[in-house]
């Protein structure tokens, strides 16, 4: 988890850097582009210290991992 400082910036930062972006574009709907959207931000161009920046990585590739490892199946 990010630091208090840092964990505060990414929370300004995500509406607009995420859930906007995916309102305006077509990834609403589209779990696993809006994932890889998600990976290509810069979050250290956007204000987090290089540590959380790191730690945020780790945390998306084991989302990662999880999400496309799964079989998703229909009840």
């Amino acid at each position: 988890m990010p630091h208090m400082g840092c964990a505060n910036h990414l929370a300004e930062k995500w509406f607009p850097l995420v859930i906007q972006s995916a309102i305006a574009g077509d990834s609403v709907y589209k779990p696993l582009k809006a994932l890889k959207q998600l990976k290509q931000i810069d979050w250290a161009a956007e204000g987090l210290c290089l540590a959380c920046v790191r730690k945020k990585r780790r945390m998306d590739e084991r989302t990662n991992r999880e999400t496309c490892g799964r079989r998703w199946t229909h009840g």
